[in-house]
């Protein structure tokens, strides 16, 4: 038969007291725990003045950015659907590329459809250059109308397209 360490004779022997020191000891690591957190950065491994760290922040400072710009076109008879306002979405969006910095366009013109023919996927732009007839114009009202709107790039119900 084995011994039993000292103190597991002393919480035997007075149980109550035991666990009231338990209870006790819980309190006092539950209100040092709450000064415990975890940094997820990883610049506490590194020295202020590292070269890594700096050639990171750099390129974070390059390509992290979120400086965002929007344009709204809201035409005058309310709706988007008609080959002037086509041509200016599509001019819009070709002119944004050439804004200082610019590493991405959203517009309705280059929104990606994707659609089946056949048996192939087809991705194409809903406004291409040269695409305003009122053929177009119709098939881009459909796509727009059949796009569920968690996934669509306008608000169909007030007839803006975010640029």
């Amino acid at each position: 038969m084995q011994k039993l360490p000292g103190w597991m004779k002393w919480c035997l022997h007075s149980p109550k007291f035991a666990l009231l020191l338990f209870v006790a000891f819980c309190a006092v690591t539950a209100t040092g725990a709450s000064q415990l957190y975890f940094r997820g950065d990883y610049k506490v491994f590194f020295e202020p003045d590292n070269p890594q760290r700096k050639a990171f922040e750099d390129m974070q400072n390059i390509f992290n950015k979120s400086e965002n710009v929007s344009f709204l076109v809201v035409p005058k008879n309310q709706t988007v659907y008609q080959q002037d306002t086509f041509k200016l979405i599509r001019g819009l969006t070709e002119d944004a590329w050439q804004l200082p910095l610019s590493t991405r366009i959203e517009s309705v013109a280059n929104y990606q459809h994707t659609y089946a023919q056949d048996d192939d996927l087809v991705v194409t732009d809903l406004i291409n250059e040269g695409q305003y007839s009122s053929q177009h114009i119709q098939w881009v009202r459909e796509v727009v109308q059949s796009t569920p709107k968690s996934t669509a790039v306008w608000c169909h119900a007030r007839a803006k397209w975010r640029l």
